[in-house]
């Protein structure tokens, strides 16, 4: 009878096709205004806490851009509603689009002129052989500048926000992202590629962000019942330096493990964990450790069993709708903790979590694409970090989860008005951070191994030299060609930062340009 019930099963499982093409939907924040955020994610099994989302899973896709196209003739109608290059014979699919930037950026940084730019171009593709298999990339070459708190930290790593390596001679960088998704059935995929994740209902995600560099992945998505399980392998870079105007790195990865479950319409709650190990150890060649390839295991026994000393990470995510309207959630994520030292209230060190409570409001005030996002994010010191300091939870220098590291509390809130193609957006954040003082490690950043720490009890969220930090921005942009995601996007941002000691730092830039939106790229900080 059990064996009759899982041949029946893996039938089931292997003949179920799904009806459309498995492509990933851009891991933009603006693009996810203008066509998914006022889309209520209740009326079917849907799993919104993983991103990117796979456009077959938003059935509401065709449609929401059909609303989108505008009435042009000739020329322009192509140019504002339609691929550049489009060909379809039967279950073949090729889309080839443009990838455009053309950016400038000015203004003041206490009171001295200041000025950025982006110029850059490239390809994104998109073809699919059946409606089982997808591919997708994305090339470009740009050349840039930022303002000049961004550039500090870009001088000093040799690597941009998001995207990886910068000639500091030249200042070109290369982007590129590649995907190749295989779906037989409604579930079950298997996805290869280079790109970014990310984990949560909020505007942050103290999980697995999209903040960093891209990164080589390999990722099993089940999805039965009200049940989605994600198991991701990745390949990640540690910065050791710079040698000869050259960023040099050493290899780790990790596993990471995404269990999803739906509670009715309005609940649902996410279970997560990941492991992170050095590739390699002096002579010791560790490799991708097959210890880890258990996709249905939880690494606390594994990392037990083997008497590793990788780092691992847990952590919660929990979303409640209620009137579709109006979202709830919450993460929490788990590094280090004993509850008995936790009720001791000494602020013994290893004490290590984060937590995240936010709103997000829908049609606010009766008022057809009005969204209104409030969050609340602390993260503990040394949260993140580990002995070992080639194993922190970071790639590429940057942060996988929260852009501040540790040690700080920081408040988000987002204003977003969407008419057809048109953008208005206020977006805020208030932070408190404590940064390193001298030699010392106060637990903000990650990068330095947690041996360091200044103190084994009494540390608190905040402690180190005070930093405050105010930023503000706010642009109005159209979504020139839904098709190319090519926006055009005028915005002033004022920043302000305090940090004893150190005096102030201020500065407010206006920008205007065009630009390809496929990505999030975080200068919030």
């Amino acid at each position: 009878m059990i064996l009759r019930f899982i041949f029946l099963f893996s039938f089931v499982l292997l003949t179920t096709i799904s009806e459309a093409q498995p492509y990933l939907f851009p891991l933009n924040n603006e693009i996810n205004q203008l066509i998914i955020a006022n889309r209520s994610d209740t009326t079917y099994n849907f799993h919104s806490s993983l991103k990117p989302l796979r456009e077959d899973e938003l059935r509401f896709l065709p449609s929401t851009l059909d609303t989108l196209k505008v009435e042009r003739n000739g020329a322009l109608n192509g140019l504002m509603n339609k691929d550049l290059i489009s060909v379809k014979k039967n279950e073949f699919s090729l889309q080839l689009n443009p990838i455009l930037h053309a950016m400038m950026m000015t203004g003041t940084s206490n009171d001295s002129a200041d000025q950025g730019s982006w110029i850059g171009a490239g390809l994104q593709v998109r073809m699919a052989a059946t409606q089982k298999l997808a591919l997708g990339a994305e090339y470009t070459f740009s050349k840039m500048s930022f303002a000049d708190y961004v550039e500090s930290g870009v001088n000093t790593v040799g690597i941009v926000p998001g995207m990886g390596v910068i000639d500091s001679s030249s200042r070109t960088n290369v982007f590129y992202t590649l995907y190749l998704n295989y779906a037989p059935t409604d579930y079950f995929s298997v996805e290869l590629g280079r790109g970014k994740q990310f984990i949560g209902h909020g505007y942050r995600s103290l999980l697995l962000s999209d903040n960093s560099m891209t990164y080589p992945y390999a990722k099993l998505t089940f999805n039965i019942w009200k049940l989605k399980y994600q198991v991701l392998y990745s390949g990640y870079e540690h910065v050791t330096g710079i040698v000869n105007n050259e960023t040099r790195f050493k290899s780790k990865y990790s596993t990471s493990n995404y269990l999803s479950i739906n509670f009715g319409r309005n609940v649902q709650a996410g279970l997560f964990q990941t492991v992170v190990w050095q590739g390699q150890n002096g002579t010791h060649d560790r490799g991708f450790d097959v210890n880890y390839l258990n996709p249905i295991v939880f690494m606390r026994p594994v990392e037990f069993s083997i008497g590793s000393p990788d780092n691992v990470l847990m952590g919660l995510d929990l979303a409640y709708t209620i009137f579709k309207k109006y979202k709830f959630y919450t993460q929490i994520a788990l590094d280090e903790f004993l509850l008995s030292e936790i009720k001791a209230g000494d602020g013994w060190w290893a004490n290590k979590y984060g937590i995240q409570v936010g709103l997000k409001a829908c049609d606010l005030f009766a008022v057809k694409g009005l969204t209104i996002q409030l969050e609340h994010n602390q993260v503990r010191p040394y949260t993140y970090s580990h002995g070992n300091v080639v194993i922190n939870y970071g790639n590429y220098h940057e942060e996988l989860a929260h852009t501040y590291g540790a040690n700080f509390y920081e408040y988000v809130g987002n204003v977003n008005y969407v008419r057809h193609r048109w953008l208005f957006s206020l977006h805020m954040v208030h932070a408190k951070q404590g940064l390193d003082q001298g030699l010392g490690n106060y637990g903000g950043d990650i990068f330095k191994s947690n041996q360091t720490r200044v103190s084994g009890y009494g540390n608190f969220i905040g402690q180190g030299v005070p930093s405050d930090l105010s930023f503000q921005q706010v642009k109005v942009a159209y979504l020139v060609n839904p098709a190319w995601r090519l926006m055009f996007e005028f915005g002033y941002t004022s920043r302000q930062r305090f940090t004893r000691g150190e005096g102030a730092e201020l500065s407010g830039m206006f920008n205007v340009g065009l630009k390809t939106a496929l990505y999030n790229q975080y200068l919030d900080f």
